[in-house]
């Protein structure tokens, strides 16, 4: 197991404002949805960024090989 993993459902030390998620977070997993999101009205832009971001991370865990299924069903269940 890599360090990554040793993290891995661990609290960051620092919290990511919704605003910031339009920003590093966002573009860094989908330059496309992080280049659309500014088409939608001010107050959408977060929250439909966060379900994006959700769905991004939840599809990551279901689909690794790195986790046995038991540990990615757990985290899951966690988001």
């Amino acid at each position: 197991m890599s360090a990554a993993d040793d993290s891995f459902g661990q609290e960051p030390e620092s919290a990511v404002s919704l605003p910031n998620l339009r920003g590093s977070i966002l573009a860094s997993v989908s330059r496309s949805f992080y280049l659309s999101i500014r088409l939608l009205p001010k107050k959408l832009r977060d929250p439909v960024s966060l379900g994006y971001l959700l769905a991004r991370a939840s599809d990551t865990i279901a689909d690794t090989t790195e986790l046995p299924i038991e540990l990615r069903t757990e985290k899951l269940r966690l988001l």
